[in-house]
């Protein structure tokens, strides 16, 4: 299966299959500062498929991270679990052709995990990221 098998897929996801490549770097030291999670929130809002991978993860997970409000007494506040949340930012990453959220999301219509099975949506996504050289979807697809 070809790049245009996919094409019909990722034309149902929210984000167009032809959209220009981002850049996948996020400047970040340390994952659980509030600060980086803010500009990885501000990066998911511009576009960045590697940060909304990343805060795809921390919705479905929930996170602690420190409290910036300094009128506050709790030390720190939560990201909750939200996993339509999660799905619907996985998706957008998976429509950037992010390879990780490309085999992510293929798992979760391979299993079923918040969306119906769908073995055939869930192969086209594991051929893609193997087209793109993504270790974990080439052994899906062998």
């Amino acid at each position: 299966m070809g790049e245009s098998s996919a094409v019909g897929f990722f034309a149902k996801l929210p984000v167009s299959f032809n959209k220009v490549r981002i850049p996948l770097r996020i400047d970040t030291v340390k994952r659980k500062n509030a600060t980086n999670i803010n500009q990885t929130c501000e990066l998911a809002e511009e576009g960045n498929p590697r940060a909304m991978y990343f805060l795809s993860h921390r919705y479905r997970f929930g996170v602690r991270v420190p409290n910036t409000d300094p009128t506050s007494k709790r030390k720190y506040d939560r990201i909750p679990h939200d996993y339509e949340k999660s799905l619907q930012l996985l998706k957008e990453s998976a429509g950037y052709l992010y390879p990780p959220a490309l085999y992510e999301l293929g798992l979760k219509y391979y299993k079923g995990n918040g969306v119906e099975v769908d073995h055939k949506s869930a192969f086209e996504l594991f051929m893609s990221a193997a087209e793109l050289k993504y270790p974990r979807a080439m052994f899906y697809v062998s």
